[in-house]
């Protein structure tokens, strides 16, 4: 991680170590660090992981080498570059995690496009199932040893006795974030059925069904964070408004455990129904969604705030919702946030780098190249003017009963689940209650409840 620790009051201003605690802490490898120099009393109080409202939308790898003259914003030819205007020497053989997606098709050919093969026991899907965008690796883009390793992975889930979330698409997913390895996607996947299961006592399956979110108009004027109809090529509007986070106006509202719940069952609904129904629409699959991050308003005291709620988050994110990004727009960026991204994407994955744009206050034009006017709140540049406002509208393909089916987990208990029960090891309880009858099908009858100003 790259972390912020404040340098002494004669100083002023802020470092950037890499791979170190929050504490500031590090072993042996990890002594590298930028010094930025603000000046006497502009420092910050305690460490602050600056990249933070990216890490929850890319998984982590690494670790990467960062050469020395880069860091220390030198040209090849060994003048300083103005990028930074002091930087600690303090930094020889730098060995850093950043955000990094993997992407498997960087490292492999591309297939030619074919149907997705799809598997008559777990892949019931109706929706399209080829990527629109050839990339090795993703559906309909898969190379025979790819294809393999899917069925390798679900035998070797089978006979641990999983019998959910086997489809094809998921277990690309995973396989994708860890570079096709199985045995690493493998665990990968038992982590995340293991933290569904218990998450928040009822799993998360239940909670999604459950949960209400009542405070939802009172938490978004302190931190709007919501989906809002579609970009151009048809993926769902992720927008979050970190600058106007007001934690002291938000405990006297929730808990940040309701604010980390909310947020889970919003992920549920991006996989369904709201992806489904933006590929039904499209005409092509899409998995991903474009998020719009507002740092309007965010300096070093408020990103230290909101510390322990992005790191939960992103664990979340990175963890159990793999290579869910499509493009991520950063705007209105401070010059510090700014300044350390442009050094770490030089040594982001190209393919991963492409999808972040860290843009400052003039990002309109490019914002709007991607979201169409339309269906971008006027707010940031569009037109849309939502009749209850946008933040609490979630507008898009998901309402409209053209496109929208009731979601997966809408269905109680394990009717979503398929049965092994002829498989070794068998772990389905014979004497467990049957499971309860699904709910009606009618999407106005489908537990996602549409927001109320």
């Amino acid at each position: 991680m790259w972390f912020c620790h404040p340098l002494s009051s004669q100083k002023g201003g802020f470092r950037f170590q890499t791979g170190a605690s929050p504490d500031g802490e590090a072993d042996a490898k990890d002594e590298g660090l930028i010094e930025f120099c603000l000046g006497p009393g502009r420092g910050v109080e305690r460490p602050v992981d600056l990249l933070g409202p990216l890490r929850r939308n890319i998984n982590v790898g690494g670790p990467w080498t960062l050469p020395r003259a880069s860091l220390l914003g030198q040209h090849s030819h060994g003048a300083r570059s103005p990028q930074f205007p002091r930087l600690s020497s303090r930094f020889a053989s730098l060995w850093t995690r950043l955000p990094h997606q993997h992407d498997a098709h960087n490292t492999m050919a591309t297939a030619p496009a074919h149907e997705l093969k799809l598997d008559p026991k777990y892949d019931d899907y109706d929706y399209p199932t080829t990527a629109p965008t050839p990339q090795s690796g993703h559906p309909g883009h898969t190379t025979p040893e790819q294809d393999a390793q899917v069925h390798q992975l679900r035998s070797l889930l089978e006979q641990e006795g999983h019998t959910k979330n086997l489809d094809t698409l998921t277990l690309l997913r995973f396989l994708r974030a860890r570079k096709f390895n199985v045995e690493l996607a493998k665990k990968m996947f038992q982590d995340c059925e293991k933290w569904r299961n218990e998450y928040a006592g009822i799993g998360v399956e239940e909670l999604v069904r459950t949960f209400d979110y009542k405070e939802r108009p009172q938490v978004f004027e302190y931190y709007p964070q919501y989906y809002h109809k579609t970009d151009k090529d048809g993926r769902p509007v992720y927008i979050e408004q970190l600058g106007k986070v007001d934690l002291t106006a938000l405990g006297k509202i929730t808990s940040q455990d309701r604010m980390i719940q909310n947020l889970v069952c919003e992920y549920e609904k991006m996989a369904d129904p709201r992806l489904p129904a933006c590929s039904r629409k499209s005409g092509y699959l899409l998995e991903t969604s474009c998020t719009i991050m507002d740092l309007k308003g965010v300096g070093i005291a408020k990103a230290t705030s909101v510390y322990g709620y992005l790191q939960a988050v992103s664990a979340i994110s990175q963890n159990y919702y793999p290579e869910r990004l499509g493009k991520m727009y950063v705007i209105n960026a401070p010059w510090g946030f700014s300044g350390v991204f442009s050094v770490v994407k030089k040594f982001l994955d190209p393919v991963t780098s492409a999808k972040i744009h860290v843009l400052g206050s003039g990002y309109q034009a490019e914002l709007l190249a991607q979201v169409p006017a339309e269906n971008l709140p006027k707010a940031f540049g569009g037109s849309c003017e939502c009749e209850k406002g946008c933040q609490l509208s979630d507008a898009g393909p998901w309402w409209d009963p053209q496109w929208v089916k009731e979601p997966k987990w809408a269905k109680k208990n394990d009717d979503n689940a398929i049965d092994n029960t002829g498989m070794t090891p068998q772990i389905q309880d014979a004497g467990a209650p049957a499971p309860a009858a699904p709910v009606a099908a009618d999407p106005a009858q489908a537990p996602i409840t549409q927001p109320q100003a």
